[in-house]
């Protein structure tokens, strides 16, 4: 079972490339979790350093845990749930996993990291009505 979702934070310079934080059971709380890391305004320009941010938000509470979480360079399971964060345009774009070249489209809205921190109550649904 699980509640399966996914964090894309796009390599400087690439467009395929970066990394993937996976969540099994924090689907749900994916959208609150990125919201508040990237609400301390730390490291907006630095994919490596925001992917441990986030991560970071991700895990709070669970970090002796053995599953759970996960991080990779591919989708694993969520890929109908990604949010991707790009440093480079300051961007963050709700989508799901695409088999094309690219590896990603964009099947919701996508918000400037300001416009996404000043969010109220960030879930996937209202995310979506963007």
């Amino acid at each position: 079972m699980g509640c399966r979702a996914n964090v894309f934070i796009k390599e400087s310079g690439e467009e395929t490339k970066g990394v993937f934080l996976y969540t099994h059971w924090g689907g749900e709380e994916l959208v609150e979790d990125v919201q508040r890391a990237l609400s301390k305004r730390w490291r907006w320009d630095d994919y490596s350093y925001l992917a441990r941010i986030i991560f970071c938000e991700m895990i709070k509470g669970e970090e002796d845990q053995e599953t759970g979480f996960g991080i990779s360079c591919l989708v694993g399971d969520g890929g109908h749930r990604i949010i991707r964060i790009d440093c480079d345009a300051g961007t963050v774009t709700v989508g799901k996993e695409n088999p094309s070249r690219d590896g990603f489209i964009q099947s919701g809205p996508s918000f400037t990291f300001e416009q996404f921190v000043d969010l109220k109550e960030p879930n996937w649904e209202t995310i979506l009505k963007h």
